[in-house]
């Protein structure tokens, strides 16, 4: 099956040549390995500047990890909003929790003997140390969820960065095809034409082969006919 492709790598070279957009030098080289039926390549050079969010001209052809990570990230993003949310507004109320407790705790120790007192503490901090314990496992939960979100970020902005395949506008492709197309029928045709010449040398039994001359050759060096009367 024949299989075009619309799809540029960026390379660089080393010697310069004119940009397609701009005409000025540039080492920059977007080259097509499939242009048309696998066997045909396609490449011009190009200045960083005109492909980078120009999608008339050229637009990243990212990767399929790139797009699996940001679906990842997606996937992450409803969490790590709760966790910012929760953190930022449980602060004032964390705050005045430990308050209160703090003070129902005093008004508490006024009022009851010191043995219940003493059993009252014992179970606040058993159940201080619950809380803590569950705190501290919820804070290493949450942590771990930033970590694996900020990684994929990190991710996703490195495969984006270092992307070197560009698709090419579908109008700019078609014109390069269709240039093609017009340059493999032209070959075809004057091969066609020397093959038939040939073939019909051979077969005129008053022409050697040994001088025969391409016709091409012939009309290209034939004098011009000159355009003035002779006297």
């Amino acid at each position: 099956m024949n299989k075009s492709s619309d799809i540029y790598v960026k390379r660089k070279v080393a010697k310069p040549e004119p940009c397609l957009i701009c005409y000025k030098p540039t080492s920059t080289v977007m080259f097509n390995e499939n242009f048309y039926q696998q066997q045909y390549k396609d490449w011009f050079y190009c200045c960083d500047l005109h492909f980078i969010d120009n999608p008339s001209f050229m637009k990243p052809a990212y990767s399929q990890e790139y797009y699996h990570t940001l679906e990842l990230i997606k996937e992450l993003e409803p969490q790590i909003m709760r966790i910012n949310k929760n953190n930022k507004s449980g602060t004032w109320d964390n705050w005045i929790n430990k308050y209160l407790y703090n003070d129902n705790n005093n008004k508490t120790s006024s009022k009851t003997k010191d043995k219940d007192q003493g059993k009252e503490k014992d179970e606040n901090r058993e159940k201080d140390s619950e809380k803590k314990s569950e705190d501290s496992e919820k804070m290493t939960e949450e942590q771990e969820l930033i970590n694996k979100y900020k990684n994929l970020k990190l991710k996703s902005d490195s495969l984006k960065l270092n992307n070197k395949q560009y698709q090419l506008n579908k109008i700019m492709y078609n014109q390069r095809l269709t240039s093609l197309m017009k340059t493999l029928t032209r070959e075809q045709q004057q091969s066609q034409n020397k093959n038939d010449c040939i073939m019909t040398s051979k077969s005129d039994n008053s022409i050697d082969d040994s001088s025969y001359t391409d016709p091409n050759s012939i009309a290209m060096s034939f004098p011009k006919v000159p355009s003035h009367n002779p006297l």
